[in-house]
């Protein structure tokens, strides 16, 4: 039985709020209970026994540590302590399995979420180190992060240490005693049957009514032998010759002992602190009465018996006796609180009938709620409804009086307001640009900003209008326009009216500034500003609620340029690759898992060995043409770019472990190539130069030489053509295939070798290789010890060089790692709930299906990355899908539409049941899990049976799993339909599993002949359905017999999409608006049943069965009305069918067909919807309806009749909505063939027909993203997020969908039918240094920097980091810009370096870092860039005697005072030392200065020394004493 555990999180609070909020939603979505602070607070040591049962009923312990130590116990034993740590002690001490989470020491962390107290630290850091102890601890940067591990780790620890958890109380085995109670219940049934035969042999024929209440609502339904169903608690009154039907409600006992008074004795022993004996008292006092217990009940049993009994309800009586019965009369007593009403929608009116006595006197009354017509925003504010009148009617013995009575209309409170409104930083235009329109006269004259507003509306439900007011006066500024969101170009009106959205809005103001006045004061200050206010209102378009507004302002500093000169930067790394593009980090990420096979020799090549290398270089000054000067001067001049540079990789060498491969130990299989190249314009106003991405125009001799290196040496592969982005000049001796940047080599190939020489500013190279190891015997004397683990290491070289100059030559290496493990695969399909719906008579059942593949050792589990995965999923026989349930998850994360797709397959294989396919494009490091509901009618369960049978099939995106299967439908039920699922793989990277559920309650299907109609996305089938253009729909026709009736001769006939009711009939009863297409059929169920159905198709238009019901029957020109399928198909194909029989008459062996008592057939008829509406209707409906030929055969007394019919059913209505499919592509602003993974978009909006949209989709690894079927409407798109490589796109784009469903968005390109949606990249970088100890160079921790500035992107950043044990600072993800950096706390013993430093994120995704003069600081041989630490000076020196040599005095008083170089006053005082030590004396905390030092004391029986020495202390640490010199004491200098 499944168990769910409770999980304690311990962690500080207030800093790591949202991480327990993200950790309690991932433990709660593994169906998990998470506890913890937010049930108690912690801080009140009270609260310590609660907290203790807690944890001990707590399976797991989950700690969360962040840079905070949190608040301390003030007394008792753990005094000193935090209550975090003594929640660790404690579950420590049970022996709880403890997960530990701590944050990573690069992680820039807010300054108010640090310790800053010294012993606050130390505790901090002491409390880290005893969490380790022992145990698996993991690190974290980001609190997404953070749930994943938790999620993970959990997962690993519940395989590993079970628990006790917590399991449901029903869910125990109780089926034996079940059993054993219907056993019981049958003998029963038989003796009283036997009973009631032997009786029936003495006594003289008389009838013997039986009779049931039919209410939907009841929960124990039974059936008895004799077919009559009984509902809830049945009492049949036979006396007085009546029949008395009455349903029992409960009374108030069960209440009772609820309500019983106490006294502290019923009192908990650790609960008995907090409750005193007032307490009880007034608990006591409170405690209601039992006439009102009962009063309370009976008003409960009323308001539950409307809100969930209000079911049509129909009686049925059955005559089991040996006579006729005649005069049948049958009397319902309703019990008291029983209402019975009747609805009358067309006149909107309600009836209630009261059968409850009410004495003269009382009183009583009764609510009604109801929901407005039209959405809110229609409606005006405050407006009244129209009043409800009602009318009661009163009635005893004697006469009926009546009263009328009027409620007041009710008002609609609508409303729209403003939260907040921001100024952001503008972005600065020169000169006028052609987009804003016309080039006004004057516009020369003007500098220009383009100025983001961004606004918050609350959620609204009226119409407003949006007004922007900008005001700005400095420089001569003007505003020029307004761009609101939606608007193409800017314009001089500052409103727009009859907006809807809400939540945040970007819209745009332009000004301008004069720019004689800006270039003036730059020349001669340098710097200027220009100050901006806004105010955006939102005014409620009925102006019944008042105006909201709110005010931002913006201070923009414009400073002159200035430009450094760069000399130009080249560098190289390599990694190993694994799953895709992901970077191996270390030994745990494992490339491949077969080195086992590959030891034993189960297989002879190790494949897919991946790497990265990757050389880039900005030539800067090396490009610029002889005669340079290093000044602005060249660039100005246009003399950079001119001269080029050598680019070299090279790859070549394989090692496994250290030991270097021979060239007949490996293959380069493939390699591939992408490349970055730049080229820049000087922008002489800001002195900087702006890149740009270039993609085309580039020059024979700019492509990329690609070689190779065989046993003939090196020789030329390919060239790699920048412009068209594919390989040309292919050697095919070498190369087996080229597609796109990819080549596939032949056998033999051993070493790369990518050349090309620019001039652009920037180039990058990125080569990803392919490595295929051979099983020589050179590689398995490597492997002769059997590793379970090794590194497989690739070199490569960088050379970057101009002429004979070598400019960059560097050697890397990266690793991939290979392990031998015992993989499994597990794929695990459940039930997680059912609901039975019996109002809708139906029910739900919810599946789960999970794969993930694993291995176990020492360490614990460890999951196997997969690339990508696919679910085939076969829902189980008459099941509907329910599209709105699907829920994708990768390692518990939620993924949206477009990380994920799925399609639905009708009748797959002919096997009447549905194929869900699920394609999962997002890697995993853990499992995917699949989570749906189908539903089930109740007439399905009766036509298919009640076990439900769910496969699944999981194709892997690796090459193959851990015990994977090749696609041979392995060993489920389904294997014959589900095997050679994917025909283009052998693979073994398949696993099956297949789940059950058997129906084990009643249920009560409908009899007669009934049709509905069914969309794609629908869950059940209905009379009403709306189909949307080129939907796929289907019909639904089942015939069901009653329980005195078996069927034969069974054909059906459909006109589609035609409704008929008379014979005579030469038009539809009703004429179909529009017609679908006939797409197929699904009989399975007729085979089900045991027939051998027979299909005929007929292409007569409009056909009415009720005069063409003859399959033999012909037209006046001799042609067939009726065709069997095959031929017709054969002869006109399925578009021309226009109406359908199935003639069901015989079984397969030839003999006929019977359907026996309370049996049914039932099939389904597949349609797909037009892809235009002709009818020029507001609401297009097809009608339909299903005729059936049958002889009924009935016992009518002792005689066996056989009835001729032929009938039909009330039609359907299909309702056709025009619609329109909005497909994207997500790409590179810069880069149109560059396509972006994980943007999501949002469409909002209510179509045409009344449907509310808001809807998400995510692109794909394919930049694809798809909104389909949306209705006929105006909608808004705007993209919701991004990732960090990509700035968020703030427009919001209007989307119009017309009556032809096609649809046309405002400022979107599109190509082929697919909009382009852009991104500008977001170029960012890491900040990174060291703070070292500029005297011993060794690594500083403790100090703390801020980083604070403006991104160009307008994003404001106030950040803060500490230097960890190796000294490292991380600032990450820093957008392009330039950024202040300053230290604002020394660790102790060390000076606060008071250098301000500048950080420049550049457009290549660099971060440089420069002092104070505008240089760019040292760095270590490994490009780190260090920032050094001055470590407070000590000034030491003996006191000695001058009667004598090595006699040193104690006691001798000295002040030491001055300026220190830093300007720090000091006044120091310090007394030599014992005698035995020298008489040191020790002046410490000194910086770096020229002192003056006195003796101020001498010690007894000595003169003062008055002479007042310099000191000088110097930055490394040394001093001086003006004249005085070193000696040596002891090993003591």
């Amino acid at each position: 039985m499944e168990k769910k555990y409770q999980i304690f999180i311990s962690s500080t609070y207030k800093d790591l709020i949202e991480a327990r909020s993200k950790v309690r939603d991932a433990i709660l979505s593994m169906m998990h209970f998470p506890v913890g602070m937010e049930m108690f607070n912690a801080a009140d040591e009270e609260q310590w026994e609660i907290i203790q049962e807690t944890i001990d009923s707590s399976d797991y312990y989950v700690l969360i540590l962040g840079q905070r130590y949190g608040s301390v116990i003030e007394s008792g034993s753990d005094a000193g302590i935090s209550y975090t740590e003594k929640e660790f002690r404690y579950a420590r001490e049970k022996k709880i399995p403890i997960l530990v989470f701590i944050i990573d020491d690069d992680v820039a962390i807010k300054p108010e979420f640090m310790e800053k107290d010294p012993e606050s630290i130390k505790k901090l850091a002491d409390f880290k180190i005893e969490a380790k102890k022992g145990r698996t601890v993991q690190w974290w940067t980001n609190i997404d992060e953070l749930a994943r591990e938790v999620s993970e780790s959990l997962h690993q620890q519940m395989d590993r240490k079970k628990r006790p958890g917590w399991i449901r109380g029903d869910a125990f085995d109780i089926e034996a005693s079940h059993a054993e109670i219907l056993s019981l219940n049958k003998k029963i049934r038989e003796l009283e049957q036997e009973n009631a035969e032997l009786k029936s042999q003495i006594v003289k024929r008389v009838p013997e009514l039986m009779a049931a209440v039919v209410l939907d609502q009841q929960e124990d339904e039974e059936e008895d032998e004799k077919g009559l169903k009984t509902h809830g608690k049945l009492l049949i009154d036979s006396s007085d010759n009546a029949y008395k039907i009455q349903l029992y409600h409960n009374d108030g006992e069960c209440y009772k002992n609820k309500y019983e008074p106490l006294d502290l004795s019923c009192v908990e022993s650790y609960l008995k602190k907090y409750v005193k004996e007032k307490d009880l008292q007034a608990y006591n006092a409170a405690l209601p009465s039992e006439e009102e217990i009962n009063d309370y009940v009976h008003q409960m049993s009323v308001y539950k018996t409307i809100i969930n009994g209000g079911v049509a309800f129909k009686i049925r009586v059955l005559n089991n006796g040996t006579a006729k019965a005649t005069d049948i009369r049958i009397s319902i007593v309703f019990p008291k609180g029983i209402f019975v009403y009747d609805i009358d929608e067309e006149n909107n009116k309600v009836t209630i009938y009261n059968y409850k006595s009410y004495p003269t006197g009382t009183s009583g009354y009764i609510e009604f709620a109801y929901e407005t017509t039209k959405e809110t925003t229609e409606y005006t504010d405050m407006s009244v409804s129209d009043n409800v009148p009602a009318k009661v009617y009163a009635t005893n013995e004697n006469s009926t009086v009546t009263a009328d009575a009027t409620a007041d209309g009710v008002c609609i409170d609508t409303h729209a307001t403003i939260a907040y409104t921001q100024k952001k930083k503008p972005t600065l235009y020169r000169s006028w640009n052609k987009a804003w329109g016309e080039t006004p006269a004057d516009a020369g004259n003007y500098y220009y900003l383009v100025w983001p507003i961004k606004t918050y509306v609350n959620k609204n439900t009226s119409y407003y209008s949006f007004t922007l007011n900008d005001t700005c006066t400095d420089m001569k500024s003007s505003v020029i326009g307004y761009r609101f969101s939606g608007q193409n170009s800017f314009s001089d009106i500052n409103s727009i009216d009859n907006v809807k959205t809400y939540g945040d809005r970007y819209d745009y103001v332009l000004t301008r500034y004069s720019k004689a006045d800006a270039d003036a004061i730059s020349k001669d200050e340098g710097r200027f500003y220009i100050h901006n206010d806004i105010e955006a209102i939102v005014s409620p378009s009925d102006h019944v609620d008042a105006d909201t507004n709110a005010t931002s302002s913006y201070d923009w500093f414009y400073e002159s340029p200035v430009y450094i000169y760069g000399k130009g930067d080249f560098w190289a790394e390599k990694y190993g690759i694994y799953g895709g593009y992901n970077k191996v980090e270390s030994s745990e990420d494992i490339s491949n898992y077969v080195l086992g096979e590959f030891e034993e020799g189960d297989i002879d090549t190790l494949p897919n060995l991946k790497y990265y290398v990757i050389g880039d270089g900005r030539p800067l000054a090396y490009t610029i043409e002889d005669g340079g000067t290093g000044e602005v001067e060249d660039a100005i001049n246009d003399m950079f770019w001119k001269k080029k540079v050598d680019y070299n990789i090279t790859d070549d060498g394989i090692a496994i472990e250290g030991t270097a491969l021979n060239d007949n130990d490996y293959d380069v299989s493939k390699a591939e190539l992408k490349t970055l190249i730049k080229e820049a314009v000087f922008d002489e106003t800001t002195y900087e130069f702006k890149t740009s991405k270039k993609t085309l125009g580039f020059n024979e001799d700019d492509n990329i030489s690609v070689s190779v290196r065989t046993a003939e040496g090196w020789n030329q592969a390919a060239v790699y053509d920048l412009n068209s982005k594919a390989y040309k000049d292919i050697n095919e001796k070498y190369v087996k295939s080229a597609s796109g940047r990819t080549l596939t080599f032949n056998a033999g190939v051993k070493a790369l070798k990518y050349l090309c020489s620019h001039a652009y500013y920037y180039t990058e190279l990125n080569v990803y290789p392919e490595i295929s190891l051979f099983r020589t015997e050179h590689v398995q004397e490597i492997l002769k010890n059997k590793p379970t683990k090794i590194a497989v290491q690739n070199n490569a070289k960088f050379l970057v060089s101009q002429g004979d100059n070598v400019i960059l030559d560097r050697d890397t290496q990266a690793s991939d790692y290979v392990q031998k493990v015992e993989r499994e695969s597990e794929i695990k399909k459940d039930i997680v709930k059912t609901e039975n719906l019996k109002k809708e008579s139906r029910f739900e059942v919810t599946w789960n299906v999970s794969f993930q593949e694993k291995y176990v050792d020492d360490d614990g589990i460890h999951y196997i990355y997969q690339d990508s995965g696919k679910f085939y999923d076969l829902l189980p026989l008459g099941s509907n899908f329910a599209p709105s349930s699907l829920t994708v998850s990768e390692s518990s994360v939620v993924l949206t539409r477009g990380e994920y797709d799925y399609s639905l397959t009708e009748n797959y294989r002919n096997s009447g049941r549905t194929l869900l396919t699920i394609s999962i494009a997002m890697p995993t490091k853990n499992q995917y899990s699949v989570k749906y509901n189908t539903s089930h009618d109740y007439d399905s369960v009766n036509d298919y049976g009640r076990n439900l049978l769910n496969s699944v099939v999981y194709e892997s995106g690796n090459n193959r799993i851990g015990n994977g299967r090749p696609d041979d439908g392995g060993n489920i039920s389904d294997k014959n339909i589900l095997s050679d699922i994917n025909p283009d793989t052998d693979e073994k990277k398949f696993a099956y599993a297949e789940a059950r559920y058997e129906v084990n309650f009643p249920v009560a299907a409908s009899t007669g002949l009934k049709k509905q109609v069914k969309n794609s996305t629908s869950s059940t089938y209905s009379y009403n359905e709306v189909t949307h253009k080129n939907e796929d729909y289907s019909y639904k026709i089942r015939l069901t017999n009653d329980s005195t009736t078996k069927a034969t001769d069974i054909i059906f006939f459909d006109s589609l999409e035609n409704f008929y009711q008379d014979e005579d009939q030469t038009e539809p009863t009703k004429v179909s608006d529009w017609k679908g297409k006939f797409q197929g059929l699904n009989l399975a169920q007729f085979v089900y049943k045991g027939a051998a159905p027979v299909i005929y198709y007929s292409k007569i238009e409009s056909l009415n069965p009720q005069k063409h019901n003859d399959l033999k029957e012909k037209t006046k020109d001799g042609e067939p009305v009726w065709i069997e399928a095959s031929k017709f198909e054969r002869q006109f194909g399925l578009d021309k069918v226009r109406a359908i029989a199935i003639d069901a008459t015989k079984c397969e062996d030839g003999s006929d067909f019977i359907l026996d008592e309370s049996e049914s057939v039932s099939f389904i008829i597949y349609m797909q919807a037009p892809d235009e509406d002709t009818s020029d209707k507001q609401d297009p409906v097809a009608y339909n309806n299903i005729f059936v030929n049958r002889t009924a055969i009935k016992k009518i007394g002792n005689e066996i009749v056989r009835i001729p019919q032929f009938y039909h059913q009330d039609y359907t209505q299909a309702h056709y909505r025009i619609s329109g499919d909005m497909d994207f592509i997500k790409v590179d602003a810069t880069d149109a063939s560059n396509v972006i993974q994980g943007i999501t978009y949002k469409l909002t909006g209510i179509s045409d027909y009344g449907t509310a949209y808001d809807e998400e989709r995510t692109s794909n690894k394919y930049g694809k993203l798809s909104f389909k079927e949306i209705e006929k409407g105006t909608y808004q798109l705007k993209e919701t997020l991004c990732s960090e490589d990509w700035q968020l796109n703030k427009e919001t784009y209007t989307v119009k969908i017309n009556s032809k469903g096609e649809t046309a968005i405002d400022g979107l390109k599109n190509e082929d039918g697919v909009y382009i949606l852009e991104d500008e990249p977001r170029n960012h970088a890491d900040v990174i240094f060291q703070k070292i100890d500029n005297v011993t160079g060794s690594q500083v921790e403790g100090a703390a920097f801020k980083l604070s500035g403006v991104s160009d992107y307008g994003n404001e950043y106030t950040l803060y980091g500490t230097s960890n044990k190796i000294g490292r600072i991380t600032f990450k993800n820093i957008e392009l810009g330039k950024y202040d950096l300053v230290e604002v706390h020394a660790p102790d013993g060390y000076i606060k370096n008071g250098q301000k430093y500048s950080v420049n994120i550049d457009e290549n995704n660099r971060a440089y870092i420069y002092d104070s003069d505008g240089n760019e600081i040292n760095a270590n041989s490994n490009r780190l860039y260090q920032i050094e630490n001055e470590p407070y000076h000590s000034v030491r020196f003996l006191k000695s005697s001058t009667y004598g040599e090595n006699i040193y005095l104690e006691g001798a008083e000295f002040n030491l005072s001055g300026i220190s170089d830093y300007g720090t006053s000091v006044n120091m005082n310090a007394v030599s030392g014992r005698a035995e030590d020298g008489g040191l004396v020790v002046f410490d905390g000194l910086e770096p200065g020229t002192y003056t030092l006195k003796e101020t004391k001498a010690p007894a029986g000595h003169y003062i020394d008055e002479k007042l020495y310099d000191v000088v202390v110097n930055k490394n640490g040394t001093f001086t004493i003006d004249g005085l010199e070193k000696v040596q004491f002891g090993n003591k200098e």
